[in-house]
Order: structure tokens, then sequence, then C-alpha cells
């Protein structure tokens, strides 16, 4: 009954029409697990809040909405809310750039000086390179400044130089940015308006919106943002506080909804065109679909299987967005949520596997319908089945595996330790101590991994341990372990800390600054390993009091990270921002002065970064 209620309600939410999931090839049961599982996770405190939204053959078969818009408000999450999209913004960039190109505007292999002379990477660097993400160009940190000049922000990046080879891949926004500027300079008109005009006009998309302030008529909508941070989530955007720039920069900036982003997939899973409208041609679409990055076309990440077959296309957002799309079934995946950083996307990946929902095993093969696994007896199940423990890694924790039989097969599931998710896969038998790690369906032909084996050290009547190879090289080494083992082992692995950030929140929001001052010091002559001290928090806390145009406070709260990291380039910078911020422009150079000092003298990549903010509090005195 719930799912015919969802069904019936997105005739008139969904741009697309509606079918029941089975005559689309999905079960009904899927869908209901897909919907118990996510639930769960909210339950427990793995996920914030979510909206999931899946497309199969241009019908809407699931759309749900999960948990918390704003835990703290007690504001559920609404279907066909707002959301932060961030870097799912890039594939909407790179289809502005080859709308452009289709209309002999420019070319992909343009250089990007021929558009920004004073460009200082590699000379040769061209669209295209941009594009997949092969300019040379590694990310850095793009700190909280409050820009409202795209033109001169993106003019004053253009100066960092790259630290790479042309034509090697590294992910990194300033490739966007540089995008979005020369679509700026080629059609005449602003990159979030010609997207507007060109692309989402013809497709009806009305609510994927180029940039947020607190007044827009639809900022209500928005659900908050939350971050995972060492155990737990935090909340640190509302709907009430400012973005840091004014503008579309082209790597990031759209918030909308979860129809609305399918829709622009839709566009893509139909080669350029959609609903009589057409955008693209099929060619230019299978060139930004081919392999240029690693892993990365024009504007979307990629995944095939072992044989080079693409399986499936996507992007992700900073703040937990995915969206996929799957061209053989004609399927689209959307999830948008709120919480950053969790392990809940890897879980929600291997949910949509494991139910059935879609056939695409990242690393995984069909296996040959010539050759077949053999078939193992009770005793020789029996004496695999029981959990294994390996803890052969630096700076992890140990790996824990549990083999059971299901149904007449082996299954192993295994997870890191304190980890809230697991991920479960056959194993496929080619003798009684080997196997293969695949996947098993009765709608899908049998998958298999070609790099992944498992062979068991056999001891009596039980296995005494299991190796996990890559590529027949052992990568670690699991050691059968009873239950009781196990919980002791996971009692010594997971600590419980308070955290400094929220301790000074709390002093500062009940007590006053004064006091939250007083407190970080008696905690600095006094430090505990049951206190979580981390300069990225904190400054985490600033850059929120500064969102919430507290400019007080977040001086406060980066001073106080001072104490902990005296010598970091990285909060003098963000004191210099803040200072900026206020008016406070002979501060302001004081403190990225001493940034600069602190990068030079530690080397840090961001050196180019602080010396750029010098010069724009310079730009601004003159």
């Amino acid at each position: 009954m719930k799912l015919f209620r969802l069904l019936l309600l997105c005739m008139f939410f969904s741009g697309f029409g509606q079918s029941d999931p089975e005559k689309e090839g999905i079960a009904k049961s899927s869908l209901q697990l897909l919907d118990q599982e996510i639930s769960k996770w909210v339950e427990e405190g793995h996920l914030i809040g979510a909206e999931v939204l899946i497309i199969k053959n241009e019908k809407t078969i699931f759309h749900e909405a999960f948990g918390w818009s704003d835990r703290e408000e007690k504001t559920p999450v609404a279907k066909n809310s707002i959301w932060s999209i961030m870097s799912m913004s890039k594939p909407i960039t790179a289809t502005a750039i080859l709308h452009l190109m289709e209309e002999d505007k420019l070319s992909l292999n343009d250089k990007v000086t021929a558009y920004l002379p004073s460009f200082k990477g590699h000379p040769n660097t061209t669209i295209k390179h941009l594009l997949s993400h092969t300019s040379g160009y590694e990310d850095i940190d793009y700190l909280p400044v409050y820009e409202t000049d795209f033109k001169a922000w993106t003019e004053r990046w253009a100066q960092v130089k790259p630290t790479l080879e042309l034509g090697q891949y590294a992910y990194a926004n300033l490739n966007y940015f540089l995008l979005g500027y020369i679509i700026e300079q080629v059609s005449g008109v602003s990159t979030d308006k010609y997207i507007a005009n060109k692309i989402f006009k013809p497709l009806n998309i009305k609510e994927l919106y180029p940039f947020f302030t607190p007044d827009e008529p639809w900022a209500s909508r928005v659900n908050s943002r939350y971050r995972w941070e060492e155990g737990r989530y935090r909340k640190f955007w509302t709907h009430k506080y400012e973005v840091r720039w004014a503008f579309y920069p082209g790597a990031w900036g759209f918030w909308g909804t979860a129809m609305d982003y399918a829709t622009f997939m839709q566009l893509w899973l139909d080669k350029g065109k959609h609903d009589k409208v057409h955008l693209l041609q099929e060619n230019t679409i299978d060139l930004a679909l081919s392999q240029h990055g690693d892993n990365y076309g024009l504007g979307w990440a990629l995944q095939r299987n072992t044989n080079g077959q693409l399986q499936y296309f996507w992007h992700g957002g900073h703040d937990g967005t995915r969206a996929y799309a799957f061209p053989e079934e004609n399927t689209i995946v959307i999830y948008m949520n709120h919480s950053r950083n969790g392990e809940h996307l890897g879980a929600f990946e291997a949910l949509l596997n494991d139910l059935d929902i879609v056939a695409a095993k990242p690393n995984m093969i069909p296996f040959p319908e010539s050759k077949s696994f053999l078939t193992l007896t009770q005793n020789q199940v029996e004496a695999l089945e029981g959990i294994y423990i390996a803890d052969d890694f630096e700076n992890a924790p140990p790996f824990k595996m549990e083999v059971r039989q299901n149904k007449g097969d082996l299954t192993i599931q295994y997870a890191s330790l304190g980890s809230a998710f697991s991920t479960k896969d056959h194993l496929l038998p080619i003798n009684n101590l080997q196997f293969l790690l695949g996947a098993i369906s009765q709608d899908h032909p049998t998958l298999y991994d070609p790099n992944v084996s498992l062979s068991f050290t056999d001891n009596s009547k039980q296995a005494s341990k299991v190796h996990w190879m890559i590529h027949a090289d052992t990568l670690f080494t699991g050691y059968r372990t009873t239950a009781n083992e196990l919980a002791q082992i996971e009692a010594q692995t997971v600590r419980t800390h308070q955290y400094l950030d929220a301790i000074i929140e709390e002093a500062i929001e009940q007590k006053g600054v004064a006091y939250a001052r007083r407190l970080n010091a008696s905690i600095a002559e006094n430090e505990g390993d049951s206190i979580m001290i981390k300069e990225i928090y904190l400054n985490a806390l600033g850059y929120q009091y500064l969102l919430k145009n507290e400019p007080e406070k977040a001086m406060a709260v980066l001073e106080m990270n001072l104490i902990h990291y005296p010598n970091s380039p990285d909060i003098w910078d963000m004191l210099g921002q803040v200072a900026l911020r206020s008016g406070k422009t002979e501060n302001a150079e004081a403190y990225f002065r001493e940034a600069i000092r602190k990068a030079e003298v530690q080397n840090d990549h961001r050196l180019n970064y602080y010396k750029l903010n010098l010069e724009r509090v310079r730009s601004k005195s003159r």
C-alpha cells in the first residue's frame, strides 16, 4: 500500500510518467527493502535525511523522502525539496561547453590562453584538458572568502601554476572555474544565464538554481547541511546562512530538486535529445562518455567493467549527493542527501546491486556460460563457515569477514571494525578451498571479479584462515576467531572522545566568548586523550560563525585554534578573511602576511593561494 501511494504521488510531482516497478523489471520487494534499509540508517544515526528517485525507461518507479531536513528543528525531508548538489554542477557546465562547440562558437582544441591571456597554466592547455581534468592542476582548498566578482576571482586563480604534467589526470575545481569563464567570454552572458536559456528552458527545468541567498523565495525548502566528524554528524549550515559566493563558479553551485536533475540526466541517456528537444548530437554524447582522464570523460565520471564496457556514468557532490545513469538498463538513480563524509554512500551503491535494482557491479564481468562452478558438499561448506579477522594493517582498523551459508550458496560479508556498513558478495568455488568473489542473480548473468580470489587454509575439520588475494598476491590474511573474541577486539578498537569544537561551541552559546577562551586555555594546558582536538574542525566552526554573520565569534574561535596550532598558515589566512569581511583591511593584510611567512617555511602547497589573498586585500586598499 505504501509503494502504491508513492507511485500515485509521482503522477503529480514527476516530469516523467509513472509505472509499476514489476512492468519495468524491478521487483517491488526490492524497492520495499531499499525503503526499509535507508529508513534504518536514519534511525541508527548513519544518515540525517535523503531523497531517492529511480527512473527506469523514463518512468518513475520509486520516489521517497527519508529522515530530517533539519534534525535539531525536527523538520522532515519533503519530496521535491531543494538540495545543495555542489560538484554535480560540473556536468551542467560541460553541457554548456559542448553546446557552444556544436554552435561553432568554440573548439575543444582551443587553447585556454585564447580566452584568458594571463593564464599561467601549461601553454598548450586546451578546453578538452579542462573538461577531462587533465590540465595538470591538482585540487586545493578553496577557502571561505565571500566573493562577488566571478571574472576577477577566476583571473586571480588563473595565476596559480599547475603541479603535474599536461595530460595527467587529477580532479581539480579550477578546471571548471576556467570553463565557466570561457562560457562567459564566448557567449557574452553569464554562465548561469547561458545554461538557463540554452539548456534548462528547452528541457522545462525550473528548479535548478545557480546560487543561493537566504532571501530567495525557495530558501525555506533547502535542507540543512551536516558533516560527519569522527563518529557523529554536526550541522554546519542552514538556509538562514549565506554561502561564500554570489555567482555561479562553474565547478559547483547549483541547488535543486532530484526530479529536475533526473530530467537533465535523461538528456544524456537519450543521446542528446529528450521529449522532442534536441540539444546535443549523438556523436558529441559518445565523445563525452568516452574515457579522457582516469575514469573520467568530458564532465562525467565513468565506470567501466574490466572489458572496457561502460556500465554507468555518474557524478557526486561534496555534500553527499550522487546521480547515476545506466545506459544499458535505461535507468537513472538520484540519491540526494545532506550527510557529508558518511559511510552511507558506498553502502547505497552496494544496496542497489544487492537488491538487483541495477545490474552493474563496478569491477565484475559476466562469467562465461560455457563454464560452471564446483558444487560443495555440506561438510565442505560447514568447514568454511565462521568469522575471520585481519589486523595486519598500518594505521587502519582490523577487517572483519563473516562466511555464511545462504540458500545453498556461500556468502562473505566484510567491513572494517567500527564501520556501520558492510559489503556482501558470493563466494564462487573453483575448488573446495579456492573461490572467486562474485554476484549471483536470478535476473542477470553471474558476475565475478577476475582480479580477486580467496584461498582458505584447511586445518583438519575447519578452515583456520583465509587469504584475500589480488592478482594472485596476498593482500591480507584473516584468521578464524569466535564471536566473544571479536567483541573484545571491537571494544579495544572503538574509543569515545569529546570534541573540542563541540565543547567550544557550547561554551560560546551558553556562557559567552570570554568563558570559552578561558576554557580553551585550560584545555590547552591539560590536553588528554579524552578530548579530540582537530584544526580543521575548529576552522569549520569559525567558518560557520562567519556564514551566520557573526565575525566576532568567528575571530575568537580561530584565535583559540591558534593556541593549539600556532604555525598553521591556514588559520592565519582565515583570520585575514574574517578581518577583510569585517572591513579591517590593515589587520587582514597583517594576517595574510603571516600566513605567507608560515607557508614559505613549511613549503606549503597553498602558498600561491595565500599570496593571491594578500594581493586581493592590497587591491582593495588602493
